[in-house]
C-alpha cells in the first residue's frame, strides 16, 4: 500500500517567505508613521487651553476654597462659644455668686479666656455679640460690675445688625437697673432701645422690640419715681 507523503518545503523557500513578510511589515503605513501616541485633549496635559474656560474653572475653585474656609472658621467660632458657656456653667455650679477666691481664680479665668477667644474670632458678628453679653454676665456673677459694664458698652459699639444692637442695649440697661441699681444710668440705654426698635423692617420684630423697649423705659422711670418718693 502506498503511503501518503507530505511534501517538504525547501529551506531556501522558507527563508524567502520570511524575508517577504518582513519587508511588507516594514513598508506598512503604521510602521512608516512610527509608534502611535495618544494626543492630549485640548486644555489637558499641555494642550491648547481656552482662556475663558480656564478663568471660569479657577473662579469656581476659588469660590469653593473660600466657602470651605468660612465654614471651618464658623465651626471654630461656635466651638469657642460652646467652650465658654460650658466653662462658665461649671464655675457657677461649683461656686456661689460673689468675689472669686484666689484658689478659684483659675477656673473663672478659664471661662473668661474661652469667651475672649470666641470674641476675637468673631469681633463684629453675632457670636462675638453673644459672647460679650455672656462674659459680662460672668463678671456680674463674681461682683465685678465695672468690668461687666465695660464689656456691655463694647457690645453696643461692636454690634452688627438691628437685633444684635438692641439685645446689647437691653443687656446694658438691665445691668444698670438690676445689677447696679442705677435707674438714672439705665434710662438712656432703655430709650436707645426705643430708637433701635424703629430700625427693624419686619413688622413683627419691630412690634416685639417696641414693646420690650417701652417696658424697659417704664421700669426705669418707675424705679426713679420710687427712689424720688423715698427721698
Amino acid at each position: 500500500m502506498a503511503r501518503d507523503v507530505q511534501p517538504r518545503m525547501n529551506p531556501i523557500h522558507l527563508c524567502g517567505a520570511a524575508t517577504i513578510a518582513l519587508c511588507l511589515l516594514i513598508a506598512s503605513p503604521a510602521s512608516a508613521e512610527g509608534p502611535r501616541v495618544n494626543k492630549p485633549l485640548p486644555g489637558v496635559g499641555g494642550g491648547n487651553v481656552d482662556p475663558a474656560q480656564a478663568a471660569r474653572e479657577q473662579a469656581r475653585r476659588n469660590k469653593e476654597a473660600a466657602e470651605q474656609a468660612e465654614h471651618q472658621a464658623h465651626i471654630a467660632r461656635e466651638q469657642a462659644r460652646e467652650r465658654g458657656d460650658l466653662a462658665r456653667a461649671a464655675f457657677e455650679k461649683a461656686h456661689r455668686p460673689g468675689p472669686v477666691a484666689e484658689k478659684d481664680r483659675g477656673a473663672f479665668e478659664a471661662a473668661v479666656g474661652e469667651y475672649k477667644q470666641a470674641i476675637a474670632l468673631d469681633p463684629d458678628g453675632e457670636i462675638g455679640s453673644y459672647c460679650r453679653q455672656r462674659l459680662a454676665g460672668a463678671y456680674t456673677y463674681v461682683g465685678n460690675f465695672d468690668e461687666a459694664g465695660h464689656v456691655l458698652a463694647d457690645a453696643v459699639t461692636k454690634a452688627r445688625g438691628a437685633e444684635d444692637q438692641i439685645r446689647a442695649l437691653q443687656s446694658l440697661a438691665l445691668h444698670e437697673l438690676q445689677a447696679r441699681h442705677r435707674p438714672a444710668e439705665a434710662l438712656p440705654w432703655a430709650r436707645a432701645m426705643q430708637t433701635a426698635a424703629e430700625t427693624f423692617t419686619d413688622p413683627s420684630m419691630q412690634a416685639k422690640w417696641r414693646a420690650a423697649a417701652a417696658e424697659m423705659v417704664a421700669q426705669c422711670e418707675a424705679t426713679l419715681g420710687a427712689a424720688g418718693k423715698r427721698k
